[in-house]
């Protein structure tokens, strides 16, 4: 705005207010236009389909998949150990633990099959194991001594139960005899006992009990096991699942273990295309229709008040900044020399042109003899003499100079004439 002269200000405005607002009309009507729309339609959709067809590779490089786990791990460390997501946690906690105890509902309804199953065959697969404990612990001295001590406490308690019997017994018997034969028969009956064990048909009838047994314990309802527990002891236990929860929740294995996931489950979907992935999640021909919903919608916003009015202020602010606030520092540094060289000739030849149309009609206009003449005679006549010696002062020195040599010439030739 410098350039302009202050009086130029307010029609410099004028006319930049209506450069912009017939650029916003015509841009209104292109945009308007049902081609142009036709056209913008065509190339979303087009970019869009293009787009979907690279897969995710494509986008996510090496490198930019370990920028996103560098930014993404800070995330979500103080996501899981925030104290939102740890209110939240203990909520859910808490009311999924009622809802499963209000529903009536069995360990094995609640359950899933598979982690049933997976329970009962790991028992199966350890029944062996466990029988064999059984057996090598009867053997053990410290289990001996007390089975010993148990067997001649339960044969003292049955003679002593039975009236009169203990009696007839110290008579016909000697108990110390009996009772010093004990570990011969502790021996022969771990023996028996341990073969027992070992056969096939009854770790068969053993694995078939228990898990019948098992079956009838995960078919009783799970508010049937808590009938008997105080309110206070379910606190505890939901406030000890909580805690612990979080904590597993809050620790660097949890995080270390979601990013693992993370990124296992982008190495399995890295190389399929986009559109064949939203296939999958949404169903068939999500990706298309998903191209169509974002084509259509980018469309109506073209067309939208909002933008239109949006577009405006900023145009308005824009060349505001631009005429108003941006410094144009020096213009000849910001046009390219072969630029500068056309705008010079073409200055030049415009220049040239106007002086060759205007100044002989101007010069014509003027009648430059007859205001010499007004001006001179309404001089005073001693400073014309004043202007005209001034003006031929310099020629007279020479045209003096000229007669003194002629008059001397002349002078001499007549003195050589009359000799």
């Amino acid at each position: 705005m410098t350039l302009l002269p202050q009086r130029f200000h307010n029609r410099f405005f004028d006319l930049i207010d209506i450069l912009r607002w017939k650029f916003i009309k015509h841009l209104k009507n292109y945009v308007s236009d049902e081609s142009f729309q036709q056209r913008l339609n065509s190339f979303i959709l087009q970019q869009l389909n293009l787009t979907l067809a690279h897969d995710l590779k494509h986008y996510l490089t090496p490198e930019r998949q370990h920028q996103t786990q560098e930014k993404l791990e800070p995330l979500l460390e103080r996501w899981l150990t925030s104290n939102s997501l740890s209110e939240n946690v203990s909520t859910f906690i808490d009311s999924r633990i009622d809802t499963v105890i209000c529903s009536g509902k069995s360990l094995k309804q609640l359950l899933p099959a598979e982690i049933i199953d997976t329970i009962l065959n790991q028992l199966e697969d350890e029944l062996p194991a466990l029988l064999q404990q059984l057996a090598t612990n009867l053997n053990d001295p410290r289990m001996r001594k007390e089975l010993e001590k148990k067997a001649r406490g339960g044969i003292e308690s049955f003679i002593d139960s039975v009236e009169g019997l203990s009696a007839i017994i110290t008579a016909l018997f000697d108990m110390e005899k009996i009772y010093s034969r004990l570990p011969e028969f502790m021996d022969k009956a771990a023996l028996e006992l341990a073969t027992w064990l070992e056969g096939e048909k009854v770790r068969s009838e053993i694995s078939t009990a228990m898990r019948e047994r098992i079956n009838n314990w995960l078919d009783q309802p799970l508010a049937n096991y808590l009938e008997k527990v105080s309110y206070e002891k379910i606190i505890n236990i939901k406030r000890f699942i909580s805690t612990r929860v979080i904590t597993f929740i809050r620790s660097n294995n949890c995080r270390q273990l979601v990013v693992e996931w993370l990124n296992k489950g982008i190495d399995t979907i890295k190389d399929r295309p986009l559109s064949e992935l939203l296939n999958e999640a949404g169903g068939e021909d999500c990706a298309a229709k998903l191209a169509e919903q974002i084509t259509t919608k980018a469309v109506q916003i073209t067309q939208s008040p909002q933008l239109q009015q949006t577009v405006e202020a900023e145009l308005e602010q824009k060349v505001n900044f631009w005429i108003n606030e941006r410094p144009l520092g020096n213009l000849a540094s910001r046009l390219p020399s072969d630029a500068r060289e056309e705008l010079y000739h073409a200055l030049f030849e415009q220049l040239l042109e106007l002086l060759n149309k205007e100044v002989p009609p101007l010069v014509d206009s003027l009648d430059i003899r007859r205001i010499v003449e007004d001006k001179v005679n309404s001089l005073d006549i001693l400073k014309v003499e004043e202007l005209l010696m001034g003006i031929m002062k310099e020629q007279f020195k020479y045209i003096n100079i000229f007669g003194a040599l002629l008059g001397m010439l002349i002078g001499m030739l007549n003195i050589f004439l009359l000799r």
